[in-house]
């Protein structure tokens, strides 16, 4: 086996290892969380990311740079793929800081287990920056989160009317989040988002001279369970 690949199984073990599985389901499951991330739902969650890790490098070029917007456990695999078999830049943004103080905690383990100067990317929880153009966005579940966007998660998922103010000030915010990602996305990107996002994106690209090719088909995501459709950024 190539050494990048052993590598990245290496990695991939080793978090799983590292990681408290019982505090992290706090971050995704009221009450009791002790259970949520069960030996059946972690699986799940690898093999899902596994499949993603394959179609982004069947997409990607080696050297790139990537952006992930409100990831969280669930994109560990892919992050973990581009960073150590396609020796990309990854930056990874949340709003979870729970959940990214556990990220990387467990990161920080699995780099002193393989040694060899290995760095692995960080979850971050400060605004996205405005810099470096990258050639993959990841923006994935984010407006749907039921957490920091409820409103837009029962508008988008059509669980019944949301109150009109409270719309206007998420999206007011998922606008400027938005902004900042596409402002950094180059023409021919990569853009991973869900069905329920998609209308949000092209309105957002259209405004930084973007179209958004969309597939016919996507694939199912292991946590929430939306379909991901893997989109390519089309200068207008």
């Amino acid at each position: 086996m190539d050494t990048t690949l052993e590598r990245f199984a290496a990695a991939v073990t080793a978090l799983e290892a590292a990681l408290d599985w019982p505090q992290l389901g706090a971050s995704y499951c009221e009450g009791d969380a002790r259970d949520f991330f069960d030996p059946a739902r972690i699986e799940a969650v690898r093999d899902a990311g596994l499949r993603f890790a394959s179609d982004l490098g069947a997409r990607l070029a080696p050297g790139g740079a990537s952006l992930y917007v409100g990831a969280g456990v669930a994109e560990v695999v892919p992050v973990l793929f581009e960073a150590l078999v396609l020796a990309r830049r990854v930056r990874v943004h949340t709003a979870d800081a729970r959940e990214a103080r556990l990220l990387d905690e467990a990161l920080e383990a699995v780099e002193a287990q393989l040694g060899d100067g290995v760095v692995l990317p960080r979850w971050s929880t400060t605004l996205i920056a405005r810099g470096e153009s990258v050639d993959h966005l990841w923006f994935v579940s984010v407006a749907t989160d039921p957490d920091h966007f409820p409103a837009h998660h029962d508008l988008l998922y059509e669980r019944g009317p949301a109150k009109e103010r409270r719309l206007e000030t998420e999206r007011a915010v998922l606008d400027e989040l938005v902004d900042r990602a596409f402002a950094a996305v180059e023409p021919g990107a990569l853009v991973c988002t869900t069905g329920e996002e998609l209308e949000l994106l092209r309105a957002r690209a259209e405004r930084c001279g973007l179209a958004l090719d969309v597939p016919a088909t996507g694939r199912t995501s292991g946590l929430v369970g939306d379909v991901v459709y893997a989109c390519t950024a089309v200068g207008r």
